[in-house]
Protein backbone atom coordinates (compact mmCIF):
# COMPACT_ATOMS: atom_id res chain seq x y z
CA UNK A 1 0.00 0.00 0.00
CA UNK A 2 1.33 3.51 -1.13
CA UNK A 3 1.79 6.44 1.07
CA UNK A 4 -0.31 9.35 -0.18
CA UNK A 5 1.86 12.56 -1.25
CA UNK A 6 0.69 16.57 -0.74
CA UNK A 7 4.19 18.00 -0.95
CA UNK A 8 4.65 21.65 -0.93
CA UNK A 9 7.52 23.60 -0.69
CA UNK A 10 8.54 27.06 -0.04
CA UNK A 11 10.82 29.85 1.63
CA UNK A 12 12.11 32.99 2.36
CA UNK A 13 12.17 34.82 -1.33
CA UNK A 14 10.90 31.94 -3.00
CA UNK A 15 6.93 31.33 -4.05
CA UNK A 16 5.03 28.39 -2.63
CA UNK A 17 5.43 25.30 -4.96
CA UNK A 18 2.44 23.19 -4.78
CA UNK A 19 2.71 19.44 -6.69
CA UNK A 20 0.02 17.09 -7.66
CA UNK A 21 -1.20 14.60 -4.99
CA UNK A 22 0.32 11.33 -5.55
CA UNK A 23 0.51 7.79 -4.01
CA UNK A 24 3.95 6.63 -3.59
CA UNK A 25 4.33 3.33 -5.74
CA UNK A 26 7.84 2.54 -4.40
CA UNK A 27 10.57 3.81 -2.84
CA UNK A 28 11.79 6.00 -5.78
CA UNK A 29 9.63 9.12 -6.12
CA UNK A 30 11.40 11.37 -9.01
CA UNK A 31 8.89 15.24 -9.41
CA UNK A 32 11.33 15.82 -12.22
CA UNK A 33 12.79 19.39 -12.03
CA UNK A 34 10.50 21.57 -11.19
CA UNK A 35 11.56 25.21 -10.64
CA UNK A 36 10.65 27.45 -7.60
CA UNK A 37 9.68 31.40 -8.53
CA UNK A 38 11.88 33.92 -6.73
CA UNK A 39 8.85 36.11 -5.36
CA UNK A 40 10.87 38.88 -6.72
CA UNK A 41 9.35 37.97 -10.17
CA UNK A 42 5.97 37.85 -8.59
CA UNK A 43 6.19 41.30 -7.71
CA UNK A 44 7.20 42.56 -11.37
CA UNK A 45 3.85 39.87 -12.55
CA UNK A 46 1.97 42.06 -10.37
CA UNK A 47 3.19 45.61 -12.08
CA UNK A 48 2.70 44.11 -15.48
CA UNK A 49 -0.64 42.22 -14.82
CA UNK A 50 -1.83 45.63 -12.64
CA UNK A 51 -3.53 42.81 -10.55
CA UNK A 52 -5.05 43.40 -6.86
CA UNK A 53 -2.08 42.63 -5.05
CA UNK A 54 -4.09 41.67 -2.19
CA UNK A 55 -4.83 38.19 -4.41
CA UNK A 56 -2.66 36.13 -5.30
CA UNK A 57 -0.77 34.88 -8.72
CA UNK A 58 -0.31 31.35 -9.46
CA UNK A 59 2.46 30.21 -12.26
CA UNK A 60 0.71 27.51 -13.88
CA UNK A 61 3.46 24.87 -14.92
CA UNK A 62 2.35 22.06 -17.44
CA UNK A 63 4.90 19.14 -17.86
CA UNK A 64 4.57 17.19 -21.35
CA UNK A 65 4.63 13.66 -21.54
CA UNK A 66 3.36 10.36 -23.72
CA UNK A 67 1.78 11.55 -26.93
CA UNK A 68 1.83 15.01 -25.45
CA UNK A 69 4.58 17.21 -27.53
CA UNK A 70 3.57 20.81 -27.69
CA UNK A 71 1.40 22.72 -25.57
CA UNK A 72 1.47 25.76 -28.05
CA UNK A 73 -2.53 27.24 -29.25
CA UNK A 74 -3.44 25.19 -25.53
CA UNK A 75 -6.20 27.66 -23.03
CA UNK A 76 -6.93 27.22 -19.98
CA UNK A 77 -10.18 28.29 -18.65
CA UNK A 78 -10.98 29.81 -14.79
CA UNK A 79 -13.87 27.85 -13.65
CA UNK A 80 -13.15 29.02 -9.98
CA UNK A 81 -12.65 31.68 -7.97
CA UNK A 82 -14.60 34.24 -9.36
CA UNK A 83 -12.61 37.06 -10.70
CA UNK A 84 -9.38 35.27 -11.17
CA UNK A 85 -8.00 35.60 -14.95
CA UNK A 86 -5.15 34.04 -17.11
CA UNK A 87 -2.55 35.05 -19.42
CA UNK A 88 0.48 33.24 -20.98
CA UNK A 89 3.89 34.03 -20.83
CA UNK A 90 5.93 34.84 -23.86
CA UNK A 91 8.84 32.52 -25.14
CA UNK A 92 10.21 36.23 -23.52
CA UNK A 93 9.22 34.72 -19.63
CA UNK A 94 7.03 37.87 -19.48
CA UNK A 95 2.78 37.57 -18.93
CA UNK A 96 2.24 39.24 -22.11
CA UNK A 97 0.90 36.97 -24.26
CA UNK A 98 -2.36 35.66 -25.51
CA UNK A 99 -1.68 32.78 -26.67
CA UNK A 100 -0.12 29.68 -24.73
CA UNK A 101 3.64 28.88 -26.44
CA UNK A 102 5.91 26.04 -25.82
CA UNK A 103 8.71 27.46 -23.24
CA UNK A 104 11.59 25.40 -22.66
CA UNK A 105 10.52 23.32 -19.59
CA UNK A 106 11.06 23.53 -16.85
CA UNK A 107 9.46 27.34 -16.86
CA UNK A 108 5.46 28.04 -16.29
CA UNK A 109 3.20 28.39 -19.11
CA UNK A 110 0.60 30.76 -17.79
CA UNK A 111 -0.53 33.03 -14.53
CA UNK A 112 -3.14 33.09 -12.70
CA UNK A 113 -4.15 36.57 -11.27
CA UNK A 114 -6.48 38.06 -8.91
CA UNK A 115 -6.70 34.64 -6.91
CA UNK A 116 -8.26 34.61 -3.51
CA UNK A 117 -5.98 33.40 -1.63
CA UNK A 118 -6.51 29.56 -0.05
CA UNK A 119 -9.65 29.35 -3.10
CA UNK A 120 -10.11 26.04 -4.46
CA UNK A 121 -8.99 26.64 -8.07
CA UNK A 122 -11.38 24.54 -10.59
CA UNK A 123 -9.35 25.03 -14.33
CA UNK A 124 -10.14 23.44 -17.83
CA UNK A 125 -6.71 22.79 -20.00
CA UNK A 126 -7.36 22.10 -23.43
CA UNK A 127 -4.10 21.64 -25.06
CA UNK A 128 -4.68 20.35 -28.89
CA UNK A 129 -3.19 16.60 -28.80
CA UNK A 130 -3.01 16.31 -25.21
CA UNK A 131 -4.85 14.89 -22.13
CA UNK A 132 -4.68 16.16 -18.63
CA UNK A 133 -3.71 12.87 -16.63
CA UNK A 134 -6.31 11.66 -14.87
CA UNK A 135 -6.46 10.32 -11.61
CA UNK A 136 -4.62 6.94 -11.34
CA UNK A 137 -1.93 7.84 -13.84
CA UNK A 138 1.47 6.32 -12.86
CA UNK A 139 3.93 8.69 -13.55
CA UNK A 140 7.51 8.69 -12.33
CA UNK A 141 6.99 6.51 -9.63
CA UNK A 142 3.76 7.66 -8.20
CA UNK A 143 0.05 7.62 -8.89
CA UNK A 144 -1.37 10.79 -9.41
CA UNK A 145 -5.03 11.31 -7.32
CA UNK A 146 -6.21 14.28 -9.63
CA UNK A 147 -5.96 16.67 -6.37
CA UNK A 148 -3.60 19.62 -5.68
CA UNK A 149 -3.10 20.58 -2.24
CA UNK A 150 -3.62 24.40 -2.26
CA UNK A 151 -3.66 27.00 0.87
CA UNK A 152 -3.66 30.56 2.01
CA UNK A 153 0.30 31.66 1.46
CA UNK A 154 1.38 33.45 4.57
CA UNK A 155 0.62 36.86 5.26
CA UNK A 156 2.45 39.33 2.14
CA UNK A 157 3.22 36.03 0.48
CA UNK A 158 0.21 35.29 -2.55
CA UNK A 159 2.40 33.66 -4.48
CA UNK A 160 2.05 30.16 -5.82
CA UNK A 161 2.81 27.60 -8.15
CA UNK A 162 1.04 24.48 -9.73
CA UNK A 163 2.00 21.70 -11.62
CA UNK A 164 -0.17 20.02 -14.23
CA UNK A 165 0.85 16.63 -16.05
CA UNK A 166 -0.48 16.24 -19.75
CA UNK A 167 -0.29 13.13 -21.51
Amino acid sequence: MGVMLSPYAGGSGFATLYLPDAMAAGVDVDRGDVPMAATSNFGLEQNILANDTTQALVHILLVKSGACASVAGGTITVNAPAGAHVTYFSTQGLPTSSQMADIAAPKPAAVLYDVTPGAALDLTIDVPGCTTAPAGTAWNGMTLTGQVTTMATEPGDNAAALIVVLQ
